[in-house]
């Protein structure tokens, strides 16, 4: 629960309450003469409860504004009750970065996330395994300039699992100490423990209450890692609570068994007045609807909108109970257990970002699977990748990291594109869990793989529904395609005369080059797919404009290793191409979010415009800091021809 004053309880929770909003974006403010409504989803596990999780906040909200809002900006957004004024207290709900943003004249229509939703680059370590717990958590730390409150246990770690992310690490991290990694309302990273905060909701404070029957109490855990399975208490499958940890141990198991064995609640949901100081993960009790009956309940998810008024939905979820008997198995167990031996199951997986792969070994894609008795599995991978130049791609799968005959070897020409497929029958699978993965190498140069392109499935008998998940979370996100407006198509252009809609596109003036066309001026993005369009460690580019005002954003793979915004910034320019010549514009401020996106702002009169390009000039900055990659010249965007704005 956060911190907050007793009054500010008061106001909240009084009949006829007056809320409004404040929400702070960079160095601009706006209230609720500006804000048409706000939807805030405070997660910590999505499903039953559970351990080890680390979520993703998400905060979405419509503005009325004729003030820009850089991509950089930082959004904190506040809640308070009463009159508005300097003096008034405001609960915080968290600390936001922009994901997406659409803008049509006056009206803007943002989503964020926090930052947990940016650390989803693969885990990778300086350390020596096994390694401290808190020395993991550190580098973690330092690495991405989290600050990180509260206090976390020590364990000994084994090495992680090939293709685990920073986010799954941190999720493991708080799983030992039987917590959560989440970002709190103030934007630090902590390991929240669920506790009981002591607050009732009264029936007063909701209108609606789904509510099941019997409360499901907390009798036995399973914790699992990679090499044993550790069982504490005995009880109900209705009662018992599976964890899977790779670092978890001994220690782990009797922290959370000692700290929630006997703890019962129930399962609920709450149509409810909005609470900002309710957190996900906090126990409460919750007031009968017809008498004075108290319910415990794990807040596991709220759903916060605000429109004038401020509502929630609160859930607290709970297995379904399942008849159990000392004798015999119920007979909807049975009948699972019969159907699960007849029935092919299939785990899929299709890739959810562009990836460019180089001549180090990399994991392309991964399935969890489990196994319930010793069965055979047919894997099949269907890839689509383009080659950036002559090369040689090799594919090969593994089974729990062993190697598993035989590899694929594709020869590849630069600039075609090659649909690759990967069929193999493993004959005989142990019980158990297992990893099935595809990795593959460039030898001679890269290839680059579209998003969606990768697309991999795992089929066969007595195989589980659903593995333990491996990965303790769950995004929760809105597409773009749910926002009002949507956004026009981007279409890539080759290196050639090609017309598109009775429009003729230049050559490109260098090899260097990338020139694309678009029907109007939005949003306009660049996707880095050869080392000589940009230098390595870009991985999108991204030129708007809003009036007289240009917005050039970078997002890098990786965070660079320089914190220095401006020096980093030293090394591009952008240049405006006119009819009688080119004209260089100077970056006007930096905005750098601390992690791996970078928004260079210019000022200057665009139209008339015919082309703008952001240009990389190696000679003014040695960015051996910041990027990994050989040195380039310049990537170019191709503006509207009757100027940007």
């Amino acid at each position: 629960m956060v911190e907050i004053s007793e009054k500010y309880k008061e106001l909240a929770t009084a009949g006829g309450r007056l809320p409004f909003c404040v929400i702070k974006a960079g160095d601009k403010t706006f209230f609720d003469d500006s804000i048409k409504s706000f939807q805030f989803q405070d997660v910590v596990f999505s499903e039953e409860l559970t351990f080890g999780t680390a979520c993703s906040n998400r905060f979405h909200f419509e503005l009325n504004t004729t003030e820009n809002i850089p991509l950089s900006a930082e959004i904190r957004p506040y809640i308070g009750f009463g009159e508005y004024s300097e003096e008034a207290e405001l609960c915080p709900l968290g600390v936001f970065y922009i994901s997406k943003r659409y803008r049509r004249r006056s009206s803007f229509s943002i989503t964020c996330y926090d930052r947990m939703y940016r650390l989803e680059d693969e885990y990778r370590s300086e350390l020596n395994f096994p390694a401290d717990s808190k020395e993991i958590l550190r580098e973690i730390c330092e690495k991405y300039s989290l600050e990180f409150e509260g206090e976390a246990g020590s364990y000994t770690c084994p090495m992680p699992q090939s293709g685990e992310t920073v986010r799954n690490i941190l999720g493991y991290l708080a799983g030992l100490d039987g917590a959560n990694a989440v970002f709190d309302r103030r934007g630090k990273l902590c390991f929240r423990q669920m506790k009981d905060e002591g607050f009732t909701v009264t029936r007063s404070s909701y209108t609606d209450l789904d509510i099941k029957l019997d409360p499901i109490t907390v009798e036995k855990i399973v914790v699992k890692n990679d090499e044993q399975t550790i069982v504490k208490g005995d009880g109900s499958k209705l009662g018992t609570y599976e964890i899977y940890n790779p670092f978890a141990s001994e220690r782990t198991a009797s922290i959370i068994f000692n700290t929630f064995v006997g703890f019962s609640y129930y399962g609920l949901e709450l149509d409810m007045q909005g609470l900002p100081f309710l957190e996900a993960g906090d126990i409460i009790t919750v007031q009968n609807d017809g008498d004075d009956g108290l319910f415990n309940a794990v807040i596991g998810e709220l759903d916060f909108t605000y429109d004038g008024s401020f509502w929630c939905r609160l859930v607290s979820r709970s297995k379904n109970p399942v008849q159990d008997s000392a004798d015999r198995k119920a007979e909807e167990e049975i009948v699972q257990q019969v159907s699960q031996e007849l029935r092919t199951v299939y785990y899929n997986y299709r890739s959810e970002r562009d990836l460019v792969l180089g001549n180090t070994l990399t994991s392309l894609a991964s399935i969890d699977i489990e196994v319930l008795q010793e069965t055979s599995v047919t894997v099949a991978a269907q890839l689509q990748t383009r080659s950036l130049s002559d090369c040689t791609l090799t594919l090969t799968y593994t089974v729990e990291d062993k190697d598993t005959p035989p590899e694929l070897q594709a020869t590849m020409k630069a600039g075609e594109a090659y649909p690759l497929c990967l069929h193999n029958f493993l004959q005989s699978v142990r019980a158990g869990y297992a990893t099935i993965r595809i990795y593959g190498k460039v030898s001679g140069g890269t290839v680059a793989f579209p998003k969606g392109g990768i697309i991999m499935t795992v089929s066969g008998q007595y195989l589980a529904e659903s593995a333990i998940n491996r990965s303790p979370n769950r995004t929760i996100y809105q597409g773009f395609s749910d926002l009002h407006g949507g956004k026009q198509p981007v279409r890539n252009i080759a290196f050639q005369d090609t017309v598109y809609e009775n429009v003729q596109v230049p050559l490109q003036r260098t090899p260097a080059e990338r020139i694309l066309f678009y029907r109007k001026p939005r949003e306009y993005p660049i996707r880095i797919s050869d080392n000589g369009y940009a230098p390595k460690g870009v991985q999108e580019a991204v030129i708007y404009s809003d009036d007289n005002v240009l917005y050039a954003k970078l997002t890098f793979f990786n965070p660079p290793k320089t914190s220095d915004a401006s020096a980093l910034a030293g090394a591009f320019k952008v240049v405006a191409v006119f009819s009688d010549g080119e004209q260089d514009y100077g970056i006007s401020e930096v905005q750098w979010d601390g992690n791996t996106v970078m928004t260079l702002t210019i000022i200057g009169t665009f139209v008339g415009t015919d082309e703008v390009y952001v240009d990389y000039d190696e000679a003014k900055g040695d960015l051996a800091d910041g990027f990994s990659g050989k040195k380039t010249a310049s990537f170019r965007k191709q503006a509207q021809k009757e100027g940007l704005v």
